[in-house]
């Protein structure tokens, strides 16, 4: 059992593709890989499979107590001393971290029945959603210093206090966990989906077969959905009437009402999340990520621009294009909204799906937002917002300034070819590489464990390496972006 996450195998990747653009940037790819290797390597265990030789009888057991933990039990017949178990555990999605804990065991008298058990916290810091799965295994290391790991077990995380049924979709890559309405409300859901799932996939420009199966976890209503939101500030707590979020890294929406609209633009936001999921992405901006999602929920764009009249009459229009995040203020929220879903909803009806794509795999490639959608469209995107709301009958904005370039204190000429880099976009990298390992960060259940273990000699080499490695991070996204253009010219 490897506990090498996912992404060293994309950064890798990434690693070589990089090392084409230039002789200092190979070095550095060089470097990289190694640290990553080195890294990777350290954090691993050479374990065995159980068989029945060494391990027989396992029983994993477990018992939720939905909100704050579940507790997690193990029996097993084993025929060596065991001078250790280790638990190791980690939810199931896109973004898996691995976590473990050394939990106190017994053995009977004769040696052979072995007991252990732990808890995994699932509330406040460690929150989990409910549809989480938690995948579970132990490790027993002999007195030899041989290891013998289990199978591991997938638990469910849901209320048990809930009559939960459970509804697969067929032909879509999703399942649906519901209680307190009829199982033809849920095919209803079921049905709708199927019928826009194409046109969702195709503007995202996400294939059927690479996709991992969703799960949906419908609440019969807010009122019973409100004790499993996410602790939040109370700013996003009111966020709830909108009636459900979405949590990408464990492929998993929750609603609090069986409404096909509010499925529809859940299950949106998770597609979006699986096309740009790069670590070199500056990630796609809350005006682009709510406008897919509420074109979508309404399948046309028409409804929400015939609302916006009186908004575009009075220039009381928000400026789009610099929407990272959704508006705190409550009253620009239902504009805002509104707002994306005709913009975002007119570019697709205008120019096709085509192009939206296109614009997604450029921002998971590195782009911001606005590059991608010039390169993609063809037009910048300050000039598309304008246009639209020419057609509303609102003001044009000006347009974004242009960057100026810094004069140089040195009377030395100036040789080469490098491109000149912002210092705003040198600033939304760092943001962007910050921001995501945050995000892993997160992924983390904090426990009676912990995520690394020291060397043989005593000294802990995890912290330097993944310092290490993050230096080379940053460095490779910047030159990255100081390249783009001839990493795309090599890659075409």
């Amino acid at each position: 059992m490897s506990s090498r996450p996912d992404n060293f195998s994309f950064l890798s990747s990434r690693v070589a593709q990089i090392a084409r653009i230039g002789s200092f940037s190979a070095a550095i790819a060089a470097v990289l890989t190694l640290l990553l290797t080195t890294s990777a390597s350290g954090l691993s265990a050479d374990v065995e499979r159980a068989d029945g030789d060494f391990v027989s009888g396992v029983s994993i057991r477990h018992e939720i107590d939905f909100g704050q933990q579940v507790r997690v039990e193990l029996e097993a017949d084993v025929n060596f001393e065991v001078d250790e178990v280790r638990a190791v555990y980690a939810p199931v999605g896109v973004r898996r971290v691995s976590s473990y804990s050394y939990p106190d065991f017994t053995v009977s008298q004769d040696g052979r029945l072995l007991s252990a058990d732990f808890t995994i916290r699932t509330g406040g810091t460690a929150y989990l959603p409910p549809g989480t799965e938690i995948e579970v295994s132990f490790e027993l290391t002999g007195s030899d210093g041989s290891v013998t790991a289990t199978d591991s077990e997938r638990i469910l995380y849901l209320d048990p206090a809930k009559n939960w049924e459970l509804l697969a979709a067929p032909e879509i890559p999703l399942d649906f966990h519901y209680y307190g309405f009829s199982e033809s409300v849920a095919q209803g859901l079921v049905d709708r989906v199927a019928a826009d799932w194409s046109d969702i996939a195709g503007a995202i420009g996400v294939e059927l077969d690479p996709v991992e199966r969703f799960r949906a976890v419908i609440y019969p209503n807010v009122r019973e959905m409100t004790a499993v939101f996410p602790p939040t500030s109370e700013a996003s707590r009111d966020g709830i009437f909108f009636g459900g979020f979405a949590m990408q890294r464990f492929g998993i929406f929750v609603l609090g009402s069986p409404w096909p609209d509010s499925v529809i633009h859940e299950l949106t936001h998770l597609l979006i999340d699986t096309k740009v999921n790069s670590p070199l992405s500056p990630g796609v901006p809350s005006w682009l990520h709510e406008g897919l999602a509420q074109y979508f929920e309404a399948g046309s764009s028409s409804g929400y621009t015939s609302q916006l009249g009186r908004a575009a009459s009075e220039d009381a229009l928000l400026t789009l294009r610099n929407r990272n995040n959704v508006p705190a203020l409550q009253n620009e929220i239902g504009l805002f909204y509104t707002q994306v879903g005709s913009f975002v909803g007119e570019l697709i009806e205008d120019f096709g799906p085509e192009p939206m794509s296109e614009t997604l795999s450029l921002i998971n490639e590195g782009d911001t937002a606005a590059e991608a959608i010039e390169s993609a469209y063809g037009v910048p995107l300050w000039q598309l917002e304008n246009d639209w709301r020419t057609r509303l009958g609102a003001s044009e904005l000006p347009p974004p300034p242009q960057p100026t370039a810094t004069p140089s204190t040195d009377d030395s000429p100036i040789s080469g070819t490098a491109e000149p880099t912002s210092v705003s976009d040198s600033d939304a990298t760092v943001s962007s590489a910050t921001e995501e390992t945050t995000v892993a960060d997160a992924g983390v259940i904090a426990g009676a464990g912990g995520t690394a273990e020291p060397d043989g000699d005593g000294f802990n080499w995890n912290g330097p390496l993944i310092g290490a490695i993050a230096a080379a991070v940053v460095f490779m996204i910047w030159s990255f972006r100081v390249n783009r253009r001839r990493y795309r010219a090599l890659r075409r």
